[in-house]
């Protein structure tokens, strides 16, 4: 079992000084990635409990990552992507590839749960087609509706290149059917261990019904959480097959927040990782 941290961009790690030290803190315990809430303004009110508080500050992302990938040298970079940008074929290509590219191949990309679900027919294959080309192509072509593309290049191409990862959040029939289809990982909004069981089922059934490139590999499943499972859900989350679990940092002050690491690593890491090298 692996553990990220999700919300790297908002509240008080906002504060650059505040999210460098949280990032090379979750490196030296032994966290393997970070995780950007992909908004770039919040809803008011909230709309579920869940959500952030509409005053909470968010940096971009991609600007947040780009600054960490210079402050640590191991951890898995992942860039959200919100609702409305993610459909910029182009943009969100050249952001993944510039992540990679800084962060010298640790750069991944998250869809937002409404990708899947709220795009047109054909549309997401045609995403799809641009991003793998712009990052893989010698001659980048999509020839099609949404997402046409020729006679241009943008490089620097990623250091992963068209493998560069892809994440797809959501329950959805869709953001599953999605996952299986074109993410090389699913993240599964964790509330409690009986919704996650049930919609691991879902991804089941949807493995078991499409067909999976191979070249995608094995999905890499890991679960979101708002608060740290017991002992006993922690075991139970491995056994159904979740590889990482991601937590969301709480809306805290810095030395909450650097607590909040080292109670986790202190309480969990012997069980559920391996010991960090050196």
């Amino acid at each position: 079992m692996h553990f990220g941290l999700y919300g790297i961009n908002q509240g008080a790690a906002a504060d650059p000084e505040v999210a460098v030290g949280l990032a090379q803190l979750a490196e030296e315990l032994g966290f393997d990635s970070l995780w950007t809430a992909g908004d770039l303004a919040l809803p008011d009110p909230k709309p579920h409990p869940q959500a952030a508080a509409p005053a909470t500050p968010v940096v971009h992302p991609a600007l947040c990552l780009g600054a960490l990938a210079e402050h640590t040298d191991q951890l898995m970079l992942v860039l959200g992507a919100s609702e409305g940008c993610a459909r910029d074929a182009l943009l969100w290509a050249k952001l993944g590839a510039s992540l990679d590219h800084w962060s010298e191949g640790r750069g991944q990309l998250l869809l937002p749960p409404g990708f899947f679900a709220a795009t047109g027919q054909g549309l997401e294959d045609e995403w799809l087609e641009a991003l793998r080309s712009l990052w893989g192509s010698d001659v980048p072509t999509v020839e099609g509706q949404f997402h046409p593309l020729s006679n241009l290049q943008a490089a620097p191409r990623p250091i992963q290149g068209a493998r560069l990862p892809l994440w797809v959040q959501g329950r959805s029939a869709a953001a599953v059917r999605g996952a299986v289809l074109a993410g090389q990982g699913w993240l599964c909004l964790g509330e409690d261990l009986e919704t996650v069981a049930e919609a691991l089922a879902m991804l089941t059934e949807e493995e078991a019904r499409s067909e999976r490139p191979s070249a995608l590999g094995i999905l890499e499943v890991s679960v979101l959480a708002s608060a740290l499972p017991s002992p006993e859900d922690l075991e139970a989350y491995e056994e159904l097959g979740v590889d990482r679990l991601v937590l969301r940092l709480p809306p805290d002050r810095a030395p909450v927040l650097e607590a909040f690491l080292e109670d986790i690593a202190e309480a969990y890491f012997d069980d559920f990782l391996d010991e960090p090298e050196g």
